[in-house]
């Protein structure tokens, strides 16, 4: 019975902002019934000082004669690395979503078939399109078969060449035509 099956320890060693959650956790055990299952995710200072994330799952273990539960059974996995990837991720996508929405030039991303997948708001000005109206559409919709015939747009070239810089006509989405210098990659994923 050492110090770390107390409830005082480990309330003490919780991210400050988990001590309600712990809280709420240990008051359940009071009505948390045979067989049943608490989930619960929470941060704990690790020996080295960092707070690390834990996933916890619990079952009543034993109980005392008036039925009150006296043991938890507790399986705690640590999840600090699945954590820190997920917030990496996000972070990620929140400067990819700030650089798309703040860029003058329009953005447009392709899957590998030329379907628009995203488009930042100058690139729908551009285009004179609403982004519901751009994703899904494809790339080649805004040429002419002409066009097309003459300078196509093919993924396998811009994999061999690498990235190019073109001029080229595309009809926007009210009818008009435009001149375009069109700065072409591929992205690695």
């Amino acid at each position: 019975d050492g110090p770390w099956r107390t409830e005082g320890y480990f309330m003490a060693s919780l991210h400050p902002d988990d001590h309600a959650s712990a809280a709420k956790w240990i008051e359940n055990w009071e009505t948390i019934a045979d067989g049943e299952v608490a989930e619960w995710r929470y941060r704990v200072r690790s020996a080295a000082g960092e707070w690390n994330w834990r996933w916890l799952r619990s079952t009543p273990f034993e109980r005392d004669a008036e039925g009150k539960v006296r043991q938890v059974l507790c399986v705690s996995v640590d999840t600090t690395a699945r954590e820190r990837a997920v917030q990496a991720l996000s972070d990620s996508e929140q400067r990819h979503r700030m650089i798309m929405e703040g860029a003058s030039d329009g953005i447009f991303v392709c899957d590998p078939t030329l379907r628009f997948v995203d488009v930042n708001p100058a690139g729908c000005e551009l285009l004179r399109l609403t982004r519901g109206e751009l994703l899904g559409r494809n790339l080649r919709s805004f040429f002419t078969p002409r066009d097309l015939q003459e300078r196509p747009l093919r993924l396998s070239d811009l994999r061999e060449q690498g990235p190019y810089l073109s001029e080229r006509r595309l009809q926007r989405g009210d009818g008009t035509w435009a001149y375009l210098e069109m700065h072409s990659r591929v992205l690695d994923d």
